[in-house]
């Protein structure tokens, strides 16, 4: 298994530390990837602050690859950064024939999530997609440990993304046609 994520800046290392490691390091999931290769994609001012927040899931096998400097935000390199680091990532799961779990910094993985989506990809040649809603920051404060994916629906329906909730029929900023 090879872990990938591309994380930098305070905020989005904030939410890496609160939702993907916190719900990586629930029992059942750390079991799960403690084998794993973990790449993490960052700038070179962010990699003591990741490598401290990775060192807390007890995955062995860290790779740490630098990012540019000058990419902010949502500039306009910022799309061939990550596509980059995807390409990256798929090489390097191709050439050993690993599979790849994307951890976005935002990401909260369900107590016993990873292994299932192991086991769902466990043929050669299955990929497995698991859409997620998008959430309000608000719901880092509702984070118990070891929760299920059932009480993680719950708790991600009650602390939506402004994108989510406003794409509801008949909300007044809904801009669907």
């Amino acid at each position: 298994l090879r872990i990938f994520t591309v994380v930098w800046g305070d905020n989005h290392l904030d939410w890496f530390e609160r939702a993907c490691i916190k719900s990586l390091c629930w029992p059942q999931n750390a079991h799960a990837i403690k084998d794993a290769i973990w790449t993490i994609f960052t700038k070179q001012k962010d990699l003591p602050r990741a490598k401290l927040l990775i060192e807390k899931t007890g995955v062995k096998n860290i790779e740490f690859a630098a990012i540019s400097e000058g990419v902010q935000g949502n500039s306009p390199q910022m799309g061939a950064v990550l596509l980059q680091c995807l390409l990256t990532m798929m090489d390097a799961s191709i050439g050993d024939g690993s599979k790849v779990l994307m951890a976005p910094p935002d990401t909260i993985f369900g107590e016993g999530t990873i292994n299932s989506l192991l086991i769902a990809g466990n043929k050669k040649g299955t990929s497995v997609a698991v859409p997620h809603p998008r959430v309000s920051p608000s719901i880092f404060g509702g984070i118990k440990n070891a929760m299920s994916n059932a009480e993680l629906v719950s708790l991600a329906v009650k602390h939506g993304h402004k994108e989510w909730t406003e794409a509801e029929d008949g909300h007044p900023n809904q801009n669907s046609f």
